[in-house]
């Protein structure tokens, strides 16, 4: 496995990707390349594309109305492009329409010992301190179930009530969420993927470019169009009883689809594409 260095927009890391995007396209030759485009990997697929690869770009599940940066720029290189909601249609008009993943598995009945409260922040380098300090504001009302498992990233919001991480390990964070009752997170795709994957419907709070918290405001988005569906329960300033009896209702049926999986979609185009060949 190689990992491409990390990539946050600064001109140094820029010049540092590129280069080790061209070293590793002249070792490997790729003749495909398949990638949701992210930092550093975009960067990859252009320098594969100049070298001759196709490149099949798969926007995140994370985009519901609009583009991630880094699709802009891998769409319009792609050789074939794939979406995960019908409203990506429009932004990427080339691309085929498939189930989003974060939907895959979802209605699975919660655990019979389920406990406590898990609070996710994600990954991202801004700190979320308005979710830490509305989640703390209830543990202190008594409004989420103890104990508290609270994973809050750079946040400096006092939160004692709580056991306090920084970040934990995916196996970690994978075990916590499966453990919880109740579940509060950041409006991500992968925390609320798994989350619903073991029948929780999150009590969600989008992150928001005017706090500073993102890039954009693709989470707002994404809790949005969750929470239409049920799926989600969405916060704006206020964590009270009414969500957390919310959160703990049984998820709804998945709709049924025509829609491809997005497995089945990406094999179908690599299949036309000539990946039984090579």
């Amino acid at each position: 496995m190689t990992i491409l260095p990390k990539y946050e927009r600064h001109p140094r890391e820029l010049w540092e990707s590129v280069a080790a995007a061209v070293r590793l396209v002249r070792r490997d030759r790729p003749e495909i390349v398949v990638s949701t485009g992210a930092g550093s990997a975009a960067l990859y697929c252009a320098v594969a594309r100049a070298a001759g690869a196709q490149v099949v770009f798969a926007e995140t599940m994370a985009r519901v109305t609009g583009p991630s940066a880094s699709g802009r720029v891998t769409a319009r290189m792609a050789h074939a492009n794939l979406v995960q909601w019908p409203e990506m249609a429009t932004v990427y008009p080339r691309a085929r329409v498939c189930r989003p993943l974060l939907l895959e598995d979802v209605g699975a009945p919660l655990a019979d010992d389920v406990a406590g409260t898990l609070l996710i922040v994600g990954t991202h380098t801004a700190p979320f301190d308005r979710l830490v300090q509305i989640t703390a504001d209830a543990v202190r009302a008594g409004v989420l179930p103890a104990p508290i498992v609270a994973q809050v990233g750079p946040s400096t919001v006092a939160f004692p009530e709580a056991e306090v991480h920084e970040f934990l390990a995916p196996e970690v964070m994978s075990a916590a969420i499966a453990q919880a009752k109740v579940i509060v997170s950041h409006g991500g795709a992968g925390s609320l993927s798994a989350a619903l994957r073991t029948g929780h419907r999150p009590i969600v709070l989008g992150r928001a470019k005017a706090h500073g918290e993102h890039f954009d405001d693709h989470q707002q988005q994404l809790m949005a169009k969750l929470a239409a569906s049920d799926l989600v329960v969405a916060l704006d300033d206020r964590l009270g009883a009414e969500h957390v009896a919310s959160a703990l209702r049984p998820l709804p049926r998945p709709e049924s689809s025509t829609l491809p999986s997005l497995g089945d979609a990406l094999a179908e185009v690599l299949d036309g594409l000539g990946l039984a060949r090579l």
